[in-house]
């Protein structure tokens, strides 16, 4: 990975003087000759190497370069102003292709759903750009009128749709779906469980992707303030979404056990796109309460849990009381007790109604 990182580097530094001087200036011409080395290393052995530009973040190859994206806002931000989310480059690529393509993105073009003619125009071959997703005007309408919550929530929705569809799915353009939704939560819900939680139960949403986006949310939010580093808040959300995905009208009848054994069997098949923590958290769960789990799944059932009985209604210190009397008595052997405080200080408790209705999460 420090090639397409050294890339990446390289290209963002060409195009930074380049903005100062022509693309003949020897500056430009010595870090376009670095760059342009270092993409012939990505390459080598492939046909094509594609770089998406998503929300603040770069992805290559599955993974996001969460280092590579603090460092280089500048390139992404010039990126996205142009209207381009994805750059191809083929493994013929010349380095006055490079060049050209450099200028181009300097070039004063308006913003297209359709590249290629002015690329050729500019004297690009072998490099191609694109938008990872254009919706029509009418989804961007619709997508206007509604919430952060509401729009992430509908790309969940998606999300399970396409994974767990009769058809086989394009498991990579899936998994970016996912990766996302993920992103989403941490950009624009981390923090926001509370003021979500009851507006949108009228609305007709699904009960069950509400629930999987809630403790998508807490967990995320978790992981964050705890101090988790980018790409294990990234793999929190990620086993957050996935470790009940086998949970489905087909198996209402199935309990949390069983949908979680299933999630583990489903999961393993496609761990090369998801890793191998949502297996781990699904397993964790099918065997709860026989062994310490790893921190992720402590907070996921946290999450589930805390979810849960602020859905059905119970005051301050009889959520406080049912989760603690949880993970303190039934799973004693289960949770690390000091998680319990750290849980509350992070997420707190609203201020809700009174209700004769508690709720207990099964631990089945």
């Amino acid at each position: 990975m420090e090639d397409i990182e050294g890339f990446l580097n390289g290209f963002s530094a060409c195009i930074a003087t380049a903005k100062l001087y022509s693309v003949t200036h020897p500056q430009v011409v010595k870090r376009g000759d670095y760059a342009y080395e270092q993409l012939r290393r990505v390459l080598q052995g492939k046909d094509k190497v594609v770089i998406a530009f998503i929300e603040n973040e770069i992805f290559y190859e599955n993974r996001i370069h969460f280092n590579a994206s603090k460092t280089l806002k500048g390139l992404i931000d010039h990126v996205k102003k142009r209207g381009i989310e994805k750059f191809y480059f083929y493994f013929n690529v010349r380095k006055e292709d490079f060049i050209n393509f450099v200028s181009f993105l300097l070039s004063p073009i308006e913003a297209t759903d359709n590249f290629e003619q002015q690329l050729r125009l500019a004297g690009v071959e072998n490099i191609d750009v694109g938008c990872l997703k254009n919706p029509d005007e009418e989804k961007k309408k619709n997508e206007q009128s509604l919430s952060p919550y509401e729009i992430v929530l509908a790309n969940l929705s998606t999300f399970y749709k396409n994974f767990k569809g009769e058809a086989n799915p394009d498991m990579s353009a899936v998994f970016l779906e996912l990766k996302i939704v993920v992103l989403n939560i941490r950009d624009k819900l981390v923090g926001k469980y509370h003021e979500n939680l009851f507006i949108y139960d009228a609305k007709g949403y699904s009960v069950d992707d509400m629930a999987a986006l809630n403790v998508g949310i807490l967990s995320v939010t978790v992981g964050a303030k705890m101090g988790f580093q980018p790409e294990e808040v990234m793999d929190t959300g990620l086993a957050a979404l996935l470790y009940n995905i086998g949970k489905s009208s087909k198996g209402a009848g199935d309990s949390g056990r069983e949908h979680a054994l299933k999630s583990a069997k489903m999961l393993l098949r496609q761990k090369e796109y998801f890793g191998t923590l949502p297996v781990i958290v699904a397993m964790e769960r099918y065997h709860s309460g026989q062994s310490m789990p790893h921190i992720v799944s402590m907070i996921i059932a946290f999450s589930e849990c805390y979810d849960a009985i602020m859905r059905h209604g119970a005051t301050n210190d009889e959520a406080r009381e049912q989760i603690s009397r949880f993970y303190t008595e039934e799973k004693a052997m289960w949770a690390q007790p000091q998680l319990t405080g750290k849980f509350f200080e992070i997420i707190g408790t609203p201020n809700l109604s009174n209700s004769s209705e508690s709720y207990f999460l099964s631990s089945d």
